[in-house]
C-alpha cells in the first residue's frame, strides 16, 4: 500500500517533479488518495489485531511503541506545515522588496537631468516587464525548470544592460551622488531578483512527502489495531483521523506552490504593476 502511493507521486518517467507541477488538482488527488490510503491503513490493522487475539490468547501492549509513532507523525506535520508557511511569508517579503527596490531605482533615475539618464529610465521601465513576464511564468510554472530559467535569462541580459548604463552615467561631470545612489538601488534590485528564481524552486524535498505518507499509513495500522478492540462503531473517528492528516498534507503542497494552488500570491505582485 505504501508502495502504490510513493508510485503515484513519483510515476515511471516523470520523476519528482510531479510534486512541482500544476497543483490544483496533483495536490488534491495525493491528498485524497492518502485520506482512502489511512482508511484501508486503519482496516488492515483492526484484521491484524483481531487475528492476533484469535491465535494468541496472551494480551501484550505496545504502547510506548505506538506512541512514539503518533508522536513522530505530528511533530512532523507540525514542522513540516510550519516551514512550508515560512517559505511562503520568505516569498512575499522578497516580491515586496524587490518591487520597492525597482521603484527606489526609478525615482533616482527620474531625479538624474533628462538629457543624461532619459534612456535609463526607460529601460527600467522595460525591466519591470521582464520581470512581470518571469511572474507570469511563475504562475504556468509545470516542473519544467528550464522554462523558468530560460524567462530569468533574460532578467539577467536586462540587469547587464541597466548596470553597463548606469556605470557610463559616471562619465558624465554631474549628478555623481545620485547615480550612486541608483546604483546601491540596482544592486538591491538585482539581489531581489535572484532571492526570487531560488525560491521558486525551493520546495519541501519530495523524500520527505514520501515518509510522512509512509508514517500516515503506519500511524493507520497502529491505530486500527488499538481500536479493535472497540464493538462502538467507529467511522467518524476514522474519517476525521484521515481527513486531518490528508489535509494538512495538501496544504502543505499548496502553500508551496502559491502561485497554482488555492493559496495565492498575485496580490504582492500589484506592487509591480503599480509601477
Amino acid at each position: 500500500m505504501i508502495l502504490a502511493v510513493t508510485a503515484t507521486i513519483y510515476p515511471p518517467g516523470i520523476g519528482s517533479g510531479i510534486l512541482r507541477s500544476d497543483l490544483v488538482f496533483p495536490a488534491v488527488f495525493v491528498a485524497i488518495l492518502l485520506f482512502f490510503g489511512i482508511l484501508l491503513s486503519l482496516k488492515i490493522g483492526k484484521l491484524i489485531a483481531s487475528r492476533n487475539v484469535e491465535n494468541d490468547s496472551e494480551t501484550i501492549s505496545f504502547g510506548a511503541i505506538d506512541g512514539a509513532v503518533f508522536s513522530f507523525l505530528s511533530l512532523f506535520l507540525a514542522f513540516s506545515l510550519s516551514a512550508a508557511g515560512s517559505r511562503l511569508e520568505t516569498r512575499r517579503e522578497i516580491v515586496v522588496t524587490e518591487a520597492t527596490s525597482i521603484r527606489e531605482a526609478y525615482l533616482y533615475a527620474e531625479s538624474i537631468p533628462k538629457p543624461i539618464a532619459g534612456a535609463l529610465t526607460q529601460e527600467i521601465k522595460d525591466y519591470v516587464r521582464i520581470r512581470q513576464a518571469y511572474n507570469h511564468a511563475l504562475s504556468n510554472y509545470m516542473g519544467n525548470e528550464a522554462d523558468l530559467d530560460a524567462e530569468y535569462d533574460k532578467t539577467l541580459a536586462a540587469q547587464n544592460s541597466l548596470w553597463k548604463h548606469s556605470i557610463d552615467l559616471l562619465a558624465q561631470p554631474k549628478s555623481h551622488e545620485d547615480i550612486h545612489r541608483l546604483q546601491s538601488a540596482l544592486v538591491a534590485t538585482f539581489r531581489a531578483g535572484a532571492d526570487r528564481h531560488v525560491a521558486a524552486l525551493t520546495r519541501e524535498p519530495d523524500l520527505i512527502y514520501g515518509l510522512l505518507i509512509a508514517v500516515a499509513l503506519l500511524a493507520g495500522v497502529l491505530a486500527g489495531r488499538q481500536l479493535s478492540n472497540s464493538r462502538k462503531n467507529q467511522l467518524m473517528h476514522r474519517i476525521i483521523f484521515a481527513l486531518v492528516i490528508s489535509s494538512t498534507l495538501y496544504v502543505m503542497m499548496d502553500l508551496d506552490n502559491p502561485r497554482r494552488g488555492l493559496i495565492k500570491l498575485e496580490y504582492a505582485d500589484q506592487l509591480l504593476r503599480d509601477i
